[in-house]
């Protein structure tokens, strides 16, 4: 059987094949042959779904974290909610789901940025969507997994915890990043 070789800017890649699978992601693995050196090797890629995080902000405005347990690191961790987006749903809907579900809180939402989480062995998209006037009016709704702690922190606040590395997932520093552009706190150039 020949393998199939796509190019993508003088690198080859042949056909992937699928590894792993498992509820979470699809490992697939295909050899890649560099242009310049023409050493191949084999390359894995997880599929994961797309993702989505939220930075809601309440009237007085407060950043709504979450903190629940994360089997990677086997801690409580500190982070904007977030979650998978279903299939069917863009990331703003999944978003106000989401933000709802793990919190209770609702607001006008607008999506404002996305990011690759890891373009080195990952193939999907992380969004994130900003809330404002969030306020909590919904109803909670945990995944079987979830046991969620929802806390309301100041900007001063959540500086200090990212400080003192009590947020430490990668995620919610993108959409703490996204956000602070957002607000013209922090500029490019």
């Amino acid at each position: 059987m020949t393998n199939k070789i796509r190019e993508i800017e003088g690198w080859q890649i042949e056909e992937r094949e699928k590894d792993t699978t498992n509820p979470l992601c699809t490992i697939t693995k295909a050899a890649v042959r560099n242009p310049r050196s023409g050493d191949t090797r084999i390359y894995s890629r997880f599929s994961f779904g797309d993702w989505v995080n939220i930075v809601a902000v309440t009237l007085k405005k407060e950043i709504v974290l979450v903190r629940q347990f994360r089997f990677g690191s086997e801690k409580m961790e500190w982070e904007v909610p977030g979650g998978c987006i279903e299939a069917g749903e863009s990331p703003l809907t999944s978003g106000v789901r989401e933000l709802e579900e793990e919190t209770g809180y609702i607001g006008k939402s607008q999506l404002i940025g996305s990011i690759a989480p890891n373009p080195g062995i990952q193939d999907n998209t992380l969004y994130t969507v900003l809330t404002e006037n969030a306020e909590k009016k919904g109803r909670l709704n945990f995944d079987a997994m979830e046991d969620i702690e929802t806390r309301l922190v100041s900007y001063k606040e959540i500086i200090q915890m990212l400080q003192d590395g009590e947020i430490r997932h990668s995620f919610t520093y993108t959409a703490l990043m996204l956000w602070t552009l957002k607000r013209g706190i922090f500029t490019l150039g």
